[in-house]
């Protein structure tokens, strides 16, 4: 190999490097598929597309346990992502949750304010009538 496509093959990201596994992949060159997604792997580690086309590229080829352990893994990392989502849902639901709380508790104090200030009119009214009358 020449220093001109050892430096073209240096030269090429981890974008490039995954969509020439996929187009390997798609025209069965399995053995080199396989070796571009590991390449990828190393700088993706754990990466669930990745992971699931290598899956896919084990169970064409009759590597079955070798595509559970990449589905195994692609899980895992999705999980973890999974529950990262959910605990910010979680956080936005509490938020939402409080400020309704929050809310709520000044529309009570409003509805009390009010009951109040109808009270005291209504006495005033009382005690101005009885002031009147003698």
């Amino acid at each position: 190999m020449s220093r001109q496509q050892a430096k073209g093959e240096q030269e090429i990201g981890p974008q490039e490097r995954f969509a020439e596994a996929v187009a390997l992949h798609q025209q069965g060159r399995f053995p080199e598929a396989e070796e571009r997604y590991r390449q990828v792997l190393r700088v993706f580690p754990g990466h669930p597309k990745i992971l699931g086309n290598l899956a896919a590229l084990y169970q064409q080829t009759g590597r079955l346990s070798e595509a559970a352990a990449c589905c195994s893994e692609a899980l895992a990392e999705t999980r973890h992502r999974a529950w990262s989502y959910l605990a910010f849902g979680g956080l936005v639901t509490l938020t939402v949750l409080a400020f309704s709380w929050g809310i709520g508790l000044l529309l009570a104090r409003l509805e009390q304010s009010r009951a109040k200030a109808e009270e005291a009119n209504r006495l005033k009214s009382e005690f101005l009538a009885s002031m009147s009358h003698e």
